[in-house]
């Protein structure tokens, strides 16, 4: 039986009907979305047989890592259709980012990636399209049943990176360093520490997806590029702070995909006291600094000394503005001895926060004594920066 166009809108109407949209009376049929979560998936179901507005597919353009993507398409989504419907084209890049933004619309926005589902109050929406998902991929979106008839603007921004080519390149202190990394290419980043000091890692927004926060992952490497700390994350509010000697050092990229920093330097001013004959000495009351660099651990202490006028009970007080307070230890002995008389350490943490200062109480004699500040061999990755004092 040949169907007439009366026979084709009733049964349409009766399929929306039983679909949860809405049929709107302008003469020819037109389907939109309710904002019932059950109607919605069952539209999802049935989304090739509801009016759509087809589009040519599209392709990500390609641009360099900090560069700002431009709009690659707007589109005007007609009122008399209930679907957009644009196929995405990854091509050989492991990850395509696009950006979506719709005007005109009213409620919620629906829209379905891949097989991602996205309901948008203010109709943007940011997607990271990988291959996994397969190599074409479509956007569809869904119109709203209040706007039946409206026209909506779709601005599309479809993008990927330019992979950044592994290896070694020199950074200056401020400068941007900028990359987006694919594969287990190594990306060093030369700088020079023109003195002990702390190198301050800080991460770089993504233009792209402001929403997302900046962070980074790096790890610093010695002049030799052996790794003298572990990985670790930067962000905004807390940014990887490492402490160093004088000297050539690298700072290697770990993140997968786009990645920007730079670093800062500040000078610290430290004594040469690596030895009990070089031991620096503090007077009762007063407090002295210092750091303990990324990779030293316990041949790498450093000495401090003081004299008890009487015996009696010393309160030795330990703090740190970088590291935690159980990274390091004291060990103090008298002059003349090879065993230490008393240790100062941070009992052990078993969760809750991280602790930043401390103090103990050591009956010592009259005489003369030293104090050696260390990190333990287990802690040699990590930086502390430190101040103590006894009275």
């Amino acid at each position: 039986m040949k169907m007439t166009k009366k026979m084709i809108k009733v049964w349409a109407g009766i399929f929306m009907l039983l679909a949860g949209i809405f049929v709107g009376n302008m003469g020819a049929v037109q389907a939109s979305i309710t904002e019932d979560v059950a109607a919605i998936e069952a539209i999802w179901k049935r989304i090739e047989k509801l009016p759509t507005q087809a589009e040519k597919t599209i392709s990500p353009v390609v641009i360099q890592p900090g560069e700002q993507a431009s709009a690659l398409k707007t589109y005007t989504f007609g009122g008399e259709t209930s679907v957009f419907s644009a196929p995405i084209h990854l091509g050989s890049s492991p990850e395509v980012f696009l950006k979506v933004a719709v005007q005109g619309f009213s409620g919620n926005i629906f829209a379905k990636v891949g097989e991602g589902m996205i309901q948008s109050s203010n109709g943007e929406f940011f997607v990271t399209c990988r291959q996994s998902g397969g190599n074409e991929q479509k956007l569809l979106i869904l119109k709203n049943a209040a706007d039946s008839g409206k026209n909506y603007t779709i601005s599309v921004t479809l993008y990927r990176y330019e992979v950044t080519p592994p290896g070694k390149v020199s950074l200056k202190a401020g400068e941007w360093a900028k990359g987006y990394k694919e594969g287990n290419g190594e990306y060093l980043y030369k700088i020079k520490a023109p003195s002990d000091g702390v190198i301050e890692i800080e991460p770089g927004a993504d233009v792209n997806h402001s929403s997302g926060g900046a962070s980074v992952e790096t790890m610093l490497l010695n002049s030799k590029c052996k790794a003298v700390s572990d990985e670790s994350y930067s962000n905004k509010d807390d940014r990887t702070k490492y402490c160093v000697r004088k000297g050539t050092y690298y700072i290697k990229a770990t993140d997968d995909g786009l990645f920007q920093f730079r670093y800062r330097f500040t000078k610290m001013k430290t004594s040469k006291n690596v030895k009990q004959s070089k031991a620096v000495s503090v007077k009762r009351g007063k407090t002295v600094k210092g750091i303990l660099a990324a990779g030293e651990g316990e041949k790498n202490g450093r000495w401090y000394k003081m004299v008890v006028s009487k015996t009696k009970k010393v309160t030795i007080s330990m703090k740190t503005s970088i590291g935690d307070i159980d990274l390091y230890k004291i060990y103090i002995y008298k002059k003349g001895s090879s065993e230490p008389v008393a240790t100062v350490v941070a009992p052990i943490r078993f969760g809750g926060p991280a602790k930043y200062s401390m103090s103990k109480k050591c009956l010592l004699d009259k005489g003369t004594y030293y104090m050696k500040v260390f990190k333990r061999n287990d802690y040699k990755k990590s930086s502390v920066q430190y101040s103590i004092k006894w009275e």
